[in-house]
């Protein structure tokens, strides 16, 4: 029964490999270009120590969690590990090694969007961590200066979170680039003068099928969709203006 069911799967994954499964889970993964083993060290690197270095999908050079909470998620792993007979700890490993070439073999590890599959069973194995950390602690003061510690691991992650994101991250240059910062600004500042003062924006004919231009991305971060704006190709033509206004 399982060779009738299966056969026709694997000749149409023959025939047709970029339709086939493994296509669809692993995308545009080469072993050549990033073998498994570098992908893999990589991809744990980028949880515990190095981060993604994209600035769209992460706070360059920061890890997924910090060192101590990654030490929690190891010691979780670790009891599932001893505990794999009782089906609670076995499911999430059978999870995980499921997961695992998703979220770890990528062409440019390590990649945050692909570790968006496990990070429900990161979160699971970091509970299950501090579960069997606080049960092995017997006495009461002991088990109060742990939920003290987890506090103060919070407000740590929340400070170091806040000056990150709102200090260092705004400033770096391959933020601006990705996020096109100059003609953002431009945009915000047109929103609130087109209206008033007359403005032109030079920019050559698109050439069909080209890639987004300045002015596209201006135009598309506007708000004001109506703004009287003018065009003129000022490289080549000869423009005679005041203050953008037309006699």
């Amino acid at each position: 029964l399982m060779m009738i069911v299966a056969m026709p799967y694997a000749i149409s994954s023959l025939r047709l490999s970029d339709l086939s499964g493994a296509a669809r889970v692993f995308g545009d993964y080469n072993a050549i270009r990033n073998p498994p083993l570098k992908a893999l060290g990589e991809s744990l690197s980028g949880i515990l120590f190095a981060g993604d270095k994209n600035p769209a999908r992460n706070l360059p050079g920061r890890p997924l969690v910090d060192l101590v909470s990654g030490l929690l998620l190891l010691t979780g792993v670790l009891v599932a590990i001893l505990n794999a007979r009782k089906p609670r700890y076995f499911l999430p490993l059978i999870f995980a090694l499921a997961l695992a070439p998703v979220a770890f073999l990528t062409l440019n590890s390590p990649d945050f969007r692909a570790l968006t599959a496990v990070l429900p069973l990161l979160a699971l194995f970091f509970g299950l961590g501090i579960s069997a950390l606080y049960r092995s602690l017997l006495a009461a003061a002991a088990r109060r200066l742990l939920r003290v510690g987890l506090l103060a691991l919070l407000v740590f992650n929340l400070v170091w979170l806040w000056r990150d994101l709102f200090g260092v991250w705004p400033g770096l240059d391959t933020v601006t680039d990705t996020y096109h910062t100059r003609v953002a600004q431009l945009a915000h500042y047109l929103d609130r003068t087109a209206g008033d003062i007359p403005t032109l924006v030079c920019e050559a004919q698109s050439a069909p099928g080209r890639a987004l231009s300045s002015t596209d991305l201006l135009l598309l971060m506007m708000n004001r969709k109506q703004a009287p704006l003018r065009f003129a190709d000022c490289g080549t033509g000869l423009v005679l203006l005041n203050g953008g206004g037309i006699r």
